[in-house]
């Protein structure tokens, strides 16, 4: 028997909110917890020291250069993060807006991220995914965009929650930086972290006890426009 894809995402909250058409309105709480790293999903920590080395131009350039463009400006085609993911993003099908690209070096964009002005990029956490446990905060991602514009954003909060029904979509979850704070619903924490216009979210699950969907890794990201040098790439 073929085995099932192990997806990751809020397929039930898309679902529900496409259906009913009402789009919530939240004030983001931002923190910038201790990023620990998930003991059962450790593959990023041999790319940590990366986050020191200078921007590699030439490299930022060659990734580019291999990135099938588009005449979309605002379409994100690719993400490079210096030492640790230089990978392709694709976009979700219309009719799955749980789909996940089964490619090991790929990044999703998530379609309903779009609805509240964020940027969304989903990976399975046993594939691109597995490099998002080495982003630090005050990091820099680099997103190349459809005519090959680049736009950098620099990492704010890196946040951590437990799912209390792993394999649930309705599932509750608990903020693993900060136990004290009250249980929150599937829609609640995606108003959390979506509802942030401008805003670049990587998300990936958290392995632990033999779950791979234990829990959800969120790296919020946001633009640094007013800072970006002028990067000569042809």
């Amino acid at each position: 028997m073929t085995p099932k894809p192990r997806i990751c995402l809020w397929y039930a909250v898309a679902k529900i909110a496409l259906l009913v058409g009402v789009w919530f309105a939240t004030t983001a709480h931002i923190s910038i917890p201790n990023p620990t790293r998930d003991p059962g999903l450790a593959a990023g920590r041999n790319y940590a020291m990366a986050a020191l080395a200078p921007l590699d131009l030439k490299a930022l350039q060659e990734f580019r250069n291999r990135l099938e463009l588009t005449s979309d400006p605002e379409q994100p085609m690719g993400l490079y993060v210096e030492g640790i993911m230089a990978y392709p993003i694709i976009q979700q099908p219309r009719s799955n807006p749980a789909y996940v690209s089964p490619q090991p070096d790929t990044l999703t964009e998530f379609a309903l991220a779009r609805r509240y002005g964020s940027l969304g990029l989903l990976a399975h956490n046993d594939r691109a995914g597995q490099s998002f446990f080495a982003l630090q905060p005050g990091q820099d991602l680099w997103v190349i965009f459809g005519e090959g514009n680049l736009r950098r954003y620099r990492i704010i909060a890196i946040e951590r929650y437990q799912a209390l029904q792993p394999t649930s979509p309705y599932s509750s979850f608990v903020d693993l930086d900060d136990p004290t704070r009250a249980t929150l619903s599937a829609s609640e924490l995606f108003l959390h972290i979506y509802d942030r216009p401008g805003a670049l979210i990587l998300q990936t699950c958290i392995a632990r006890n033999g779950e791979n969907s234990w829990g959800r890794l969120f790296i919020i990201a946001l633009p640094e426009e007013a800072t970006v040098p002028p990067i000569p790439l042809q």
